[in-house]
């Protein structure tokens, strides 16, 4: 990867964070209320070498929310990460069809192989992660700050 490369990642997946909730913030602070919910990755806590540097940036917003989650707690204003795990997204889509067929198979194959390490057996939807979303914006999270709410299926292994 060239120092491009890295500066890319960086601005597409924490520097687009930072901006929309640098844009946000002052809002939020005037009104005692808001929630900032960042979408990292798994990949944050378990970081692969062949995408060293996805991990790194998802890893530097789950750092980053935790800092703010400390500063700006007592404007009312919570922030919190999502972990999503492996979920069935167009993107997997197609790196299923592309592994599938160079593999002379089908992607329902290889979604059922890559999905051996979870316990559920699955792979997860964007509606589960929404859902996760959808709860740490309610006011039955009101008093959860500063956490990483993992929706993997079981699949991570750290404590």
């Amino acid at each position: 990867m060239s120092d491009d490369d890295w500066t890319d990642l960086h601005q597409l997946n924490l520097m687009s964070a930072v901006r929309c909730t640098r844009f946000c913030l002052p809002h939020m602070r005037e009104q005692k209320w808001g929630r900032i919910i960042m979408i990292a990755s798994g990949a944050a806590f378990f970081p692969n070498a062949a995408l060293i540097d996805y991990a790194a940036t998802k890893a530097a917003m789950v750092a980053t929310a935790k800092a703010l989650a400390g500063k700006y707690g007592a404007d009312n204003v919570l922030t919190n990460t999502v972990i999503p795990g492996l979920i069935r997204t167009d993107m997997w889509e197609r790196a299923a069809a592309e592994i599938a067929e160079s593999n002379n198979t089908d992607a329902e194959a290889i979604f059922a192989r890559n999905s051996t390490g979870v316990p559920l057996g699955c792979y997860g939807t964007a509606e589960e992660v929404a859902s996760g979303v959808v709860f740490l914006a309610s006011s039955a999270a009101n008093y959860i700050n500063g956490t990483c709410l993992t929706i993997d299926g079981g699949a991570g292994t750290h404590v």
